[in-house]
């Protein structure tokens, strides 16, 4: 997780992070079971035994547990998944892989794999999922990697930006009340090119002028090089962002840290609910919080100073930035299903 600094081009995933003391902690993420489906070679191969998407405050985890179900040890293998609400629209995709180096999966054992969206959430209800293997190779057999062809869609993701300096603050109004829920700031439609180019940006709801303000003229700044594109079996495509602005109290303990769905936020149902098209772009969340008063000392990662409280209404950037999919393998090769436990085998 990086610091905040300026002038300084920072990395995409988590982008900016807060000096100081870390104080969410393991926060409660929300998990939602997901109905699998395989699709094509997955099929031959795979049986997928449970789907999931798990969200907390800085992204999706999508969780995939399948057995191998071949006659064959199996390694080296992508599988790519695509998310549906209960209206059919894809909202969601990710992709799993597990590399060569890992031990190989042997017939009937079964492994969990993990990918990483950080800031990044399904705008509608999970309910189900449709998941197509990609590559594969046979276990001792080199020349036995094979590959599909397969329309594997990216979303709009933020890319690593310089700040200049006071860039990354956001002035509310003093009186701003801000709890253990996070508070909702912006909900902005953006329109981005197959190069990245940002061609048209719609506020679809706001809490106050200053959170419009401070996206439009941030962005404004960077219009050529704040987002990469959108794309579609690897070649890039014009699309739209879902920009969620939200503020947390740097105060608040993560016990008494209060999530729900990104889904089931009032903006994002109505947005939604409104939306005929086939597919819904994910939300990409901007977090701000209270400027904290205890931070860590530069270039000392074990000693922290204190500073003086922020005027009301100051906000400071804690998250900006966003990635698609970063695969890790989660867990390692179980025994067969007849061998688990009757809790953990359902």
């Amino acid at each position: 997780m990086q610091r905040i600094c300026h002038s300084v081009v920072l990395p995409t995933a988590i982008l900016l992070a807060s000096l100081s003391e870390p104080i969410f902690g393991q926060v409660r993420p929300t998990e939602v079971p997901v109905s699998a489906l395989s699709k094509g070679e997955l099929t031959t191969f795979w049986h997928v035994r449970r789907a999931s998407l798990r969200e907390d405050l800085t992204g999706t985890t999508s969780y995939l547990v399948i057995e191998n179900t071949s006659k064959v040890s199996l390694e080296d293998f992508v599988i790519y998944g695509e998310y549906f609400d209960s209206a059919g629209r894809l909202c969601f995709s990710s992709m799993f892989s597990r590399s060569a180096k890992e031990n190989s999966i042997a017939p009937a054992e079964y492994v969990t794999l993990s990918s990483r969206s950080g800031q990044l959430f399904a705008a509608s209800d999970v309910r189900n999922g449709e998941f197509y293997l990609v590559q594969q190779r046979i276990s001792g057999q080199p020349d036995s990697l094979r590959r599909w062809k397969i329309s594997i869609r990216a979303p709009v993701t933020i890319r690593g930006t310089s700040m200049r300096l006071d860039e990354d603050k956001l002035q509310l109004a003093p009186d701003t009340v801000i709890g253990s829920t996070p508070l909702d700031l912006l909900l902005a439609r953006v329109k981005v090119d197959q190069s990245g180019s940002i061609q048209d940006i719609e506020t679809l709801n706001k809490l106050a002028n200053q959170t419009e303000s401070w996206f439009r003229e941030f962005v404004s700044r960077r219009k050529t090089n704040f987002f990469n594109p959108a794309t579609v079996a690897g070649l890039q495509q014009s699309d739209l962002a879902l920009i969620m602005i939200r503020a947390v109290s740097t105060e608040v303990r993560s016990e008494s840290v209060s999530y729900q769905l990104r889904a089931s936020l009032p903006w994002v149902k109505s947005f939604a609910a409104g939306l005929s098209d086939k597919q819904i772009p994910p939300i990409t969340e901007i977090l701000f919080h209270r400027p904290p008063t205890r931070v860590k000392a530069i270039g000392n990662s074990d000693n922290y100073i204190d500073r003086p409280a922020a005027p009301p209404g100051v906000m400071e950037l804690m998250y900006l930035g966003s990635d698609w999919s970063l695969s890790d393998f989660d867990g390692s090769a179980r025994p067969p299903l007849s061998t688990l436990s009757q809790r953990e085998s359902k």
